[in-house]
């Protein structure tokens, strides 16, 4: 979305952010559109659960544990098609059976507690935050992500 507001001149800056595996594909949009970026941060994405949360207990998650649970997400759930030389032999890329939309971050948060077994992807969090929701941050095997910053077209030139 940012990367279409920018590009035709409804925004003056950016900010998007973009999983390294799709990297090729991002910047294939940004010289499209004749957008040039900056990047600004690199993270890698946590999962998000209750503290009672059936594998809040595991030290890492793998994608395939998350199949019987219900995934909270944003409502922008557009990704690029995955190249087959990202995917090990064998792997198998299900995804979650049950994907709950939820646009507002708090609600999201809320859902945590009210959908049982629910999760959400998320960058890190103050241990503060958590503790105080009765949350814990979970590392799983997903890929490193960047933030980008992209100036608008009358900066970038």
């Amino acid at each position: 979305e940012a990367v279409n507001l920018v590009g035709e001149g409804e925004c003056d800056f950016g900010v998007a952010r973009c999983q390294s595996l799709y990297r090729d594909y991002f910047m294939g949009r940004l010289a499209d559109k004749n957008l040039c970026c900056e990047p600004v941060w690199e993270f890698r994405m946590m999962l998000l659960m209750a503290a009672d949360h059936p594998l809040a207990r595991e030290r890492e998650i793998y994608y395939h544990m998350l199949g019987p649970y219900p995934e909270i997400t944003g409502a922008d759930l557009s990704a690029p098609p995955i190249s087959l030389k990202h995917v090990r032999k064998g792997s198998v890329m299900e995804g979650p059976r049950r994907r709950l939309v939820v646009e507002d971050r708090g609600a999201q948060l809320d859902f945590l507690h009210l959908v049982k077994g629910s999760y959400l992807w998320t960058p890190t969090l103050p241990e503060d935050k958590l503790q105080k929701n009765g949350l814990v941050l979970r590392s799983a095997r997903h890929g490193l992500y960047r933030l980008f910053y992209l100036p608008g077209l009358e900066s970038a030139g």
